[in-house]
């Protein structure tokens, strides 16, 4: 060891230079700043590496930053041999670069599969591209999502909303079938009990009342078929004489513009109408050959003759036609008009007050009925807003007192 340090058998190297003091001061200056640009570099490298943990095959770095240190020293020691001749230290430390230099040129064409194998930059660029583009993409969709998912909460709101509306129309459609199936049965029991005493025995009766029942079915049938709660006045009125036309033809003519009517009014006019063409059969034109009927309408707007004081009204016509003087009674006998007058429509049976009391009373219609040498006439001056929609609480009142009881009456 001690010969290893002992520099006394060999000359400096500064002697090979002859001492000249350029070139010693060449080799000096060029060695001492190769070896600090070399022991610079490791350091760097050790720098980076504690900066990025991060990096795998962290081994070969520090393979090249021991592989430059030792080349640095190398030069240090041929700085240090210009005046000292260690040479035996700067052998060993010339056997210890070469060995760091070999293990990393081994190390190096090992990895070259491996480095080979890594993306270039173009690729990593045209790879971040890639990547911005479907992030792009990503967000596009998250987006979209997110619009979607909006537009589908407005439409679960807006849903919602109909859904309470809709009970909240139910509830209300409910309350105002109870009303209405009440009114409707105070009806039905009342033409019952006033059928029942106009009636002289059972046959009678259930001929009466199975026409007035069928006639009142008619009137909820042309409700029921509208598209909206009102009905249609024209067809209320085909449904009521249907089957009369299907037997005397062209003898029925039916003529009046378009006019929507709410279902009580409905059935108060199919009831009247009902009873004025039975007793037209039975009675009046229908039982005459010749005999005619036109059940006509119009609106008569405010302030014009046949029109409310306070709004516009419907005149509903019923006329019969036949010859002059051959009005027939009720039996079909030829007699006087006058006579007629006095027999045939003077009955003060059920259908008598139906057509002059309670048709217009519920209506709140006035009534004119005539007696001509060719015919009878029956007209209703109906205000256009006793036809209107309106609840059926509303209509109880007028129902009920139009139609009492048979014990009440």
């Amino acid at each position: 060891m001690l010969d290893i340090v002992n520099a006394a058998s060999f000359m400096a190297h500064g002697y090979c230079l002859l001492w000249n003091p350029w070139l010693v001061s060449l080799h000096a200056i060029a060695d001492l700043f190769i070896f600090l640009a070399y022991a610079a570099i490791p350091a760097g490298i050790l720098l980076f590496l504690r900066r990025r943990p991060d990096i795998r095959l962290n081994y070969l770095p520090i393979l090249f930053a021991a592989f430059i240190l030792l080349c640095g020293l190398t030069h240090l020691f041929g700085l240090v041999t210009l005046w000292y001749p260690v040479y035996e230290l700067q052998g060993i430390v010339k056997a210890l670069t070469a060995l760091v230099s070999v293990t990393t040129a081994l190390v190096v064409f090992l990895l070259i599969p491996k480095l080979a194998a890594l993306p270039s930059p173009a690729q990593l660029q045209e790879s971040n591209d890639r990547l911005e583009a479907e992030i792009a993409a990503h967000r596009e969709t998250l987006a979209e999502l997110g619009k979607a998912r909006q537009e589908l909460e407005a439409r679960v709101a807006e849903r919602t909303a109909e859904l309470e509306e809709a009970n909240q129309r139910l509830e209300v459609l409910t309350r105002e079938v109870v009303h209405r199936s009440k009114n409707l049965m105070t009806v039905v029991q009342s033409l019952a009990s006033q059928t029942a005493a106009s009636s002289s025995d059972k046959t009678e009766f259930l001929s009466k009342l199975s026409g007035r029942l069928s006639s009142l079915a008619a009137a909820l049938d042309a409700v029921a078929r509208g598209e909206r709660e009102e009905v249609e006045l024209s067809a209320l009125i085909e449904s009521q004489l249907e089957h009369y036309r299907a037997a005397f033809g062209e003898r029925i003519r039916i003529d009046g513009p378009s006019l929507r009517i709410r279902p009580e009014a409905a059935q108060q006019i199919g009831l009247a109408v009902h009873e004025l063409a039975t007793n037209a059969v039975k009675y009046g034109a229908l039982s005459k050959a010749d005999g005619k009927v036109t059940v006509s309408w119009r609106v008569e707007e405010a302030g014009t003759e046949g029109a409310a004081k306070d709004g516009p009204a419907v005149q509903l016509h019923w006329c019969e036609e036949v010859a002059r003087g051959k009005a027939p009674n009720r039996q079909g006998e030829a007699v006087s008009t006058s006579a007629t007058a006095a027999d045939s429509r003077a009955e003060a049976g059920f259908g008598t007050k139906l057509l002059e009391f309670a048709v217009p009373q519920t209506l709140r219609a006035k009534m004119r009925r005539e007696l001509g040498a060719n015919g009878f006439s029956y007209a209703l001056s109906i205000p256009l807003a006793e036809l209107r929609p309106r609840t059926a609480q509303e209509d109880e009142k007028d129902v009920t007192r139009a139609f009492p009881l048979a014990a009440a009456s």
